[in-house]
């Protein structure tokens, strides 16, 4: 069952009001996140053949991003093909972070909001078999004491982790502890 998440077609936004907020580039990794400060929005359009795009897709499709995102709409072309979306600008966290034993950032925070958004996390690795693979500290934010992620492409399946070998070196480790507990 799809979402009903609104559809904006990408001929129909006014650049006027946005900036260019951060540009990627990479083999079939070319996205531009821009910003608008009057509504206070990120928008994240993507090449054709983004290499994340069919796993926002099947996410999108099956309202992955239900209670875990502030999605707002999704960017499409004149044939309903799927270009990237927008999303609400949340507030910057203060939560615990450690340095992992790959060196990297984590989040370890063991508060009630950061428990409750991990359980969150976990409910979709059980109902929908979809696992979010960045949930690293600078993709969540805060809205009313709640937190969001706002990358929202990196979704796989429980069976592509396998093929993944970075998937675990970037997410918080009570995380990534329970998926492979779930697993066994």
């Amino acid at each position: 069952m799809e979402t009903s998440i609104n559809k904006i077609n990408i001929n129909d936004i006014s650049f006027d009001e946005w900036q260019i907020f951060t540009q990627r580039r990479g083999p079939n990794a070319n996205r531009n996140i821009y910003y608008n400060e009057k509504s206070q929005l990120f928008m994240k359009i993507w090449e054709r053949n983004y290499i994340w795009k069919s796993n926002f897709i099947r996410a999108y499709k099956c309202n992955y991003y239900d209670n875990i995102s502030l999605l707002d709409n999704i960017i499409v072309d004149n044939t309903g093909d799927i270009l990237g979306y927008i999303t609400k600008k949340m507030q910057p966290h203060n939560l615990k972070l450690k340095i992992n034993q790959y060196g990297n950032k984590v989040l370890c925070d063991n508060s009630v909001i950061f428990n409750f958004f991990l359980n969150k996390m976990k409910e979709k690795v059980k109902n929908l078999k979809l696992v979010h693979i960045d949930i690293t500290p600078s993709n969540i934010g805060i809205i009313d004491n709640n937190i969001y992620t706002f990358d929202l492409e990196p979704i796989v399946t429980i069976d592509e982790l396998n093929n993944i070998d970075y998937w675990n070196k970037f997410i918080p480790e009570s995380y990534v502890n329970w998926i492979i507990n779930l697993n066994k």
